[in-house]
């Protein structure tokens, strides 16, 4: 491999990887928009769902995180 394609494998892993991290803190800044609202009575059915969805796009994010990480492995 070349000088120039580590370099330029590199930069596109380090801007995956801040894009990954970036994209967990704001899933949790904009859950936590919610913490204060009460979450029994009529919007229980709601904010299961809410949680089911958060759980899911970080569940995405470290799967993506996960196939980052094994390409720098196999490839570097």
């Amino acid at each position: 491999m070349k000088e120039n394609e580590v370099k330029d494998d590199l930069t596109v892993i380090e801007k995956m990887m801040s894009e990954i991290y970036f994209g967990k803190e704001e899933i949790k800044r904009r859950f936590s928009l919610l913490d204060d609202v009460p979450r029994d009575g009529k919007f229980k059915e709601i904010f299961k769902k809410v949680e089911e969805n958060k759980a899911d796009y970080l569940k995405s994010i470290s799967e993506l995180e996960q196939l980052v990480v094994k390409f720098i492995q196999q490839e570097l």
